[in-house]
């Protein structure tokens, strides 16, 4: 699903019938714009990601806390940590999910995006710049 109208029509559907929209899982596309241009309208009712900087007080021992901003709708939005080192966690609590390069400019989150009673999907990020903003080996500490 690429749009907000399919994955409302998708989770309203999961909910009827299911009980819970997170038992039904499903596929999505996010578009990556840049963070400053997420905070408009959703053009054409696009599913849409920004990366997050890491920010202070926030780091993983790598001395990093990427973010992901996922816009699922006007007023849904989400944040999650992320690496390109992979999970971490342990199966019953991920705190932090993987970044894995499909191909360029595509990449998906791993293991699945899975908040109960929400949603239950894999996550492919598409129109990803190159090199990624989370695939720098950079830290800009102001």
């Amino acid at each position: 699903m690429k749009t907000v109208d399919e994955l409302s029509e998708f989770l309203e559907f999961a909910a009827e019938g299911l009980g819970d929209p997170s038992f039904a899982i499903c596929q999505l596309f996010l578009r990556y714009v840049p963070l400053d241009i997420l905070h408009l309208p959703v053009q054409e009712g696009e599913l849409l990601v920004a990366y997050l900087p890491p920010v202070l007080g926030e780091l993983n021992e790598d001395n990093r806390c990427d973010r992901l901003i996922l816009r699922l709708a006007e007023d849904v939005i989400i944040s999650v940590r992320v690496s390109v080192k992979g999970p971490e966690g342990s199966p019953e609590s991920v705190r932090v999910l993987g970044l894995r390069e499909i191909v360029p400019g595509m990449w998906t989150i791993w293991p699945s995006l899975n908040l109960p009673k929400v949603i239950h999907a894999f996550v492919v990020l598409y129109d990803v710049p190159r090199p990624a903003p989370w695939d720098s080996n950079i830290l800009i500490m102001e």
